[in-house]
């Protein structure tokens, strides 16, 4: 009994020894990678990692504090995103086909050409988030996104459109996977669940709002119907995804950076991600091997492909046609 109690003590203080280890490991990355005053990092050190005696009333009170600056903008900007790939099954039903010409397939390439660049750019654009500030990173991508679905409104023929939907794919394939390295940069384990529930209901929030701009800029057909409005339709929601970007150099910085907290807000923010042992705000230095092991040997992730598969291959041909099956059953525009 005495040997096993003192093999027992050995491997908890392996335990504790490693744990310590990866903590300090992630403070002096941190420490090396950020340009935050050097003081803010003297809570980090020692027995002030664990938040354990922090009141619960600080903690919500930060966690209050970054809930309406995160969310409302990842909600907005994942449903604009949506009227920014889908939008083009709308334009079809006011004359995109017919102003630029489209004949035979080339309507469903515009489709297919979206979704082959989203899948091949999706890794890289991916690694590119976690490599360079995502704060910085991801604004722009939001921005540069946004002045090609203005673009699109510009389109005079199917080369042009076919060159800004690949563009389009490309620059999109970066908000799923950037709006969870923005959750998981913020908040704890246990609050993951919630908030990424909350952002991607987005989808359908914001596409109930945009029907109804979308009515009122198609209702200017009854009076002009020589206007090509799905342009303005694309001018508008493409600019409206530009001041998102904009917004989000503000506020979709990472924890140490952003400018709307304290240092004791981030010092306590940063303790917060610290000790719930998912690593900090600063991404993806470093590939870690057993962390891919563990992944790809978890059957969760095999069931949340096969599910994103069998949402995804409906979604394509629903978005890009529905409006205009339903014109083609006798539906008005």
């Amino acid at each position: 009994m005495a040997s096993s109690a003192t093999i027992s003590n050995k491997q908890g203080h392996q335990v504790l020894t490693e744990q310590h280890h990866q903590t300090s490991t992630e403070l002096d990355d941190l420490k090396r990678t950020t340009k935050t005053d050097t003081n803010l990092f003297q809570v980090l050190e020692g027995e002030t990692v664990d938040v354990s005696h922090t009141s619960e009333v600080e903690i919500n009170r930060i966690v209050r504090k970054i809930d309406p600056r995160i969310i409302p903008l990842l909600w907005v900007t994942y449903g604009i995103q949506l009227i920014d790939k889908s939008g083009i099954g709308t334009y079809a039903t006011f004359g995109l086909r017919k102003d630029l010409h489209l004949v035979g397939q080339q309507y469903a390439w515009l489709t297919t050409a979206f979704y082959l660049s989203y899948m091949v750019f999706q890794l890289p654009f991916t690694t590119l988030i976690q490599r360079f500030p995502m704060g910085r990173t991801l604004p722009i991508l939001i921005m540069l996104w946004g002045v090609v679905a203005i673009c699109i409104g510009f389109a005079q023929n199917f080369a042009q459109i076919l060159a800004m939907r690949i563009l389009l794919g490309m620059l999109e394939s970066c908000v799923s996977s950037g709006f969870i390295l923005t959750i998981a940069s913020w908040y704890t384990t246990r609050e993951h669940a919630s908030r990424s529930l909350a952002f991607t209901t987005g989808n359908s929030g914001v596409l109930i709002v945009a029907n109804f701009i979308m009515y009122g800029f198609g209702s200017i057909t009854f009076s002009h119907p020589d206007q090509e409005v799905w342009r303005y339709m694309a001018y508008f929601f493409g600019g409206l995804t530009v001041c998102l970007g904009i917004t989000g150099l503000f506020l979709l910085d990472t924890p140490s950076e952003v400018r709307w907290l304290t240092t004791t807000e981030k010092e306590l923010a940063i303790s917060r991600m610290l000790s719930n042992q998912t690593g900090h705000d600063e991404t993806g230095k470093r590939w870690n091997w057993k962390q891919t092991r563990e992944a790809v040997t978890d059957p969760v992730l095999y069931l949340h492909t096969f599910n994103a598969f069998l949402s995804a291959v409906p979604n394509g041909g629903l978005t890009a046609f529905g409006s205009i099956i339903n014109v083609s059953l006798g539906f008005s525009e």
